[in-house]
């Protein structure tokens, strides 16, 4: 007996002095993650019909000051047509559009109709550029039970390391764990129950999830609070409208201003009173008022630093500035179309020369011709790629509406959009386009 207990207290004392000795966790994408349990979820596919063209109608339209392309794209469109008798009616995109590590395009759908149901269906869906087909992943009914979700109007941000992904409800407030190799989905319940958030993103290398947005799905007030999710140990940090550390009052931050600097994980938004800009440090889960003020609230970022450590960020209104969050400072660049337009997403090209984004607003969008526009940010020119809604009308009988989610291909010369719209005096779907710049044009 003497010997025996003697050996177990050799193994304990050697498992302490081994687990005292490891490295500190660093935040990576190989952290570990919780991995929820749950199940996996397949659907039937679209089947989708494809149509490829090229066209000189592409490049008519009312350039509103900027310049027009040359050459015309090639553009792979369809629309995605949802069976409303599984899954309602009068879908369309409302988020971000997200490039995966394994080469398709991630975006989430939300339903309004009123007429079937509607305000309480959302898909999370996909695009593979290879086979030419978006499909549904996961129904909110299904994971969620009759009440649903109404919308999954967030980034869809996935871990390349392992395709974990997390997203949250517009409406309803239930995050979602997605895997997009074992097609696993987990509701992980309500983080502060009786809000929604409007939007939201995942730091996946230090395993917060932010939530931000309207607050009390049902009567809407509650707007401006800040969600603080940890992903890792499944709880909740903060919830509710944040603190200025310097004055102790309480701020509305913007209901969908996110941007996520991916190099120091602090959060920034803006203050919906004064239109200064805000942020988040988790490493003091703190919040602060930055003296940076734009004319509005910020809407559009790049979710990448350019070289001098600034990001390119739109306000509500359309203005363009460089935003230093370092030194707490913005450049005021102009309008990025127009007079200025309203714009949900923009897309970075790897070297940093050019931005991509359209407009989210209905009327705006169809009376400019529905273009995708680039902008240079050596020169600060903006050129229209491709003008879509005159000739996805008269060909297809396809009204498109607006655009809200882009994604731009690794060679920066595919990018990928999501239109919402309607087949003329028809049924409400949204569309699937990859845009093939010509290298002229970039």
């Amino acid at each position: 007996m003497g010997k025996k207990l003697l050996t177990l207290l050799c193994i304990a004392t050697l498992s302490f002095v081994m687990n005292a000795c490891r490295s500190p966790q660093v935040p990576s994408s190989s952290q570990p993650t919780a991995t929820p349990t749950g199940n996996g979820y397949t659907y039937p596919p679209l089947n989708t019909k494809i149509y490829t063209d090229t066209s000189p109608v592409f490049l008519q339209g009312n350039a509103m000051g900027g310049l027009i392309a040359q050459t015309p794209p090639t553009i792979d469109f369809g629309s995605a047509v949802i069976d409303a008798q599984k899954y309602s009616s009068d879908y369309g995109d409302w988020g971000n559009a997200v490039l995966g590590p394994d080469g398709k395009y991630y975006f989430g759908l939300g339903d309004h109709s009123g007429s079937t149901g509607g305000f309480n269906g959302a898909l999370l869906m996909d695009y593979d550029p290879v086979k030419k087909q978006p499909e549904i992943l996961l129904f909110s009914k299904d994971i969620l039970g009759a009440g649903g979700e109404g919308k999954w109007h967030c980034r869809m941000d996935i871990n390349p390391a392992n395709g974990d992904m997390y997203f949250i409800g517009f409406y309803n407030g239930n995050l979602i764990y997605y895997n997009i190799y074992s097609h696993v989905a987990k509701n992980m319940g309500k983080p502060s129950p009786g809000d929604g958030w409007e939007e939201g993103t995942w730091d996946y290398q230090r395993n917060r999830y932010y939530g931000v947005g309207n607050g009390n799905s049902g009567t809407n007030s509650g707007g401006g609070k800040v969600l603080v999710y940890d992903t890792l140990n499944q709880k909740t940090i903060y919830s509710g409208l944040p603190i200025d550390s310097a004055t102790g009052k309480t701020f509305h931050w913007a209901t969908r201003a996110r941007l996520l600097d991916r190099t120091t994980g602090i959060l920034y938004g803006s203050d919906q009173a004064t239109n200064r800009l805000a942020k988040y440090d988790p490493a003091t889960n703190t919040f602060s008022l930055m003296k940076s003020t734009l004319s509005d609230n910020l809407r559009a970022w790049t979710n990448q630093k350019e070289a001098d450590g600034s990001f390119w960020i739109f306000d509500k209104t359309g203005n363009v500035y460089k935003f230093y969050p370092e030194q707490d400072k913005v450049q005021y660049m102009g309008k990025n179309w127009g007079n200025g337009v309203y714009t949900a997403s923009i897309e970075r090209s790897s070297d940093g020369k050019y931005l991509y984004y359209s407009i989210a607003n209905n009327a705006p969008f169809i009376s400019a011709g529905g273009p995708i526009i680039q902008y240079n940010t050596q020169t600060n020119r903006k050129k229209a790629i491709a003008f879509l809604a005159p000739f996805y009308k008269n060909t297809y009988h396809y009204q498109m509406t607006k655009i809200y989610g882009v994604a731009l291909a690794p060679d920066n010369g595919t990018l990928f959009a999501v239109s919402n719209g309607n087949f003329v005096d028809g049924a409400r779907y949204p569309a699937v386009l990859t845009i093939s710049i010509p290298a002229s044009e970039r």
